[in-house]
């Protein structure tokens, strides 16, 4: 006589922390990649506004020699310029150097404003760079770091 006996085989059951492991893996896997592409797409955002190396040109009477300089402020591999040139007066052009800023800022965007910040009647300018304002004071003539009267 044949007997054949079907022993059950216990199935192993998967734990439930494999799935909430699981979940959490490709939690943080979404998150990582989500930060890659947010951080491409600021990059991509500040190539389109400001170019590479960043540029930002602008226009304001500061009062130099009575006209209304063109700025462009620039960030070359770092090296923070902003150049001052006057419509029909190119000999009164110039170039101020900010700041030097670290390697690895050589994206960072570099904006001015323009506003008296002593109540002296002259217009200085607020230089904008990542999250620092630097200020460039008029002295009539130009920028200087330095207010008026300080040595």
């Amino acid at each position: 006589m044949e007997t054949t006996q079907q022993q059950a085989i216990p199935r192993r059951r998967v734990h439930w922390l494999v799935f909430v492991g699981l979940a959490m893996f490709i939690m943080i896997l979404g998150w990582i990649v989500l930060t890659a592409i947010d951080s491409w797409w600021q990059t991509k955002m500040a190539d389109m506004r400001y170019g590479f190396p960043r540029t930002f040109p602008t226009d304001a009477n500061v009062g130099h020699n009575g006209r209304v300089s063109h700025f462009i402020c620039l960030n070359l591999q770092g090296e923070v310029e902003i150049i001052e040139i006057q419509n029909g007066h190119p000999d009164a052009s110039k170039i101020y150097r900010v700041v030097v800023l670290p390697q690895d800022q050589a994206h960072v965007p570099v904006t001015i404003s323009f506003q008296d910040i002593h109540g002296d009647g002259k217009v200085d300018g607020l230089i904008l760079v990542g999250g620092s304002e630097i200020p460039m004071h008029n002295n009539g003539a130009g920028f200087q770091s330095q207010p008026p009267g300080t040595k």
